[in-house]
């Protein structure tokens, strides 16, 4: 076989090989998704708040049944420390700490994503923002928040109902459950999805900025190799 052709067919099968594929859990209408975690934190996780330490935290989901309750199949949104076998998360008034099985929210578009700062009454008024929901309880709507303190930054649960006073921000920080209640007046943040947005701020800045110069870099790449392809096959085409 001709050289040059040789070198065309692997420059074709390396391009198509970078081509980007969608993760199998991704919901493509909605851009984000939820992935299995073993531990180790995907590069494709979306960041949601910070430790003590300035650890950046992410956000997880477990499941959290109690027969004595007479609760069963509850879905609860917590927060995963980086490397931690674990997810720490608020169910009835106490710490609660999950090790298997746990998700972890990622996605491919962390600039789309925005923390809407509210509280007990105002989130009653966001009809229009896709608010990301953080779990399933029955009689209680939950969503994805967070609250900013003196020393982190907390991942937690938004719960949305008529049945006071069980309404309010839940999360666990410094190893003990925090609820931010209606008379309290307190604000929270709300995790919202909003594919229009473009702009990076925020916590998602870091992840966006590495995630675009991957993206130059291997376009950058592939428009070397398919320069490379042209030549070869001028090259070819005139000795034929």
């Amino acid at each position: 076989m001709n050289s040059s052709v040789l070198i065309i067919l692997i420059i074709i099968n390396y391009v198509t090989s970078q081509r980007p594929t969608l993760p199998d859990e991704e919901d493509v209408d909605v851009g984000y998704y939820w992935r299995g975690y073993d531990g180790k934190i995907p590069e494709d996780a979306f960041p949601g708040g910070q430790d003590k330490d300035g650890n950046t935290t992410y956000i997880g989901q477990t499941s959290h049944g109690s027969s004595n309750c007479g609760f069963a199949n509850v879905v609860v949104t917590g927060h995963i420390n980086e490397e931690a076998m674990e997810m720490k998360y608020e169910w009835g008034y106490r710490k609660q700490v999950a090790r298997y099985p746990i998700q972890i929210l990622c996605t491919r578009h962390p600039e789309q994503f925005e923390w809407i700062e509210t509280n007990n009454v105002d989130i009653l008024k966001l009809t229009d923002r896709h608010l990301v929901s953080g779990g399933r309880e029955k009689n209680f709507t939950i969503y994805v928040g967070r609250v900013k303190t003196k020393d982190e930054i907390a991942v937690g649960k938004v719960i949305v109902t008529d049945v006071y006073p069980m309404e309010g921000f839940y999360t666990v920080i410094n190893n003990d459950k925090f609820h931010i209640k209606t008379v309290s007046g307190q604000s929270y943040e709300v995790l919202a999805y909003n594919p229009k947005l473009s702009d990076k701020k925020g916590m998602t800045s870091l992840l966006v900025s590495t995630a675009t110069n991957s993206v130059g870099i291997n376009t950058a790449s592939n428009s070397f190799l398919l320069l490379i392809l042209l030549i070869c096959t001028f090259s070819v085409c005139t000795k034929l």
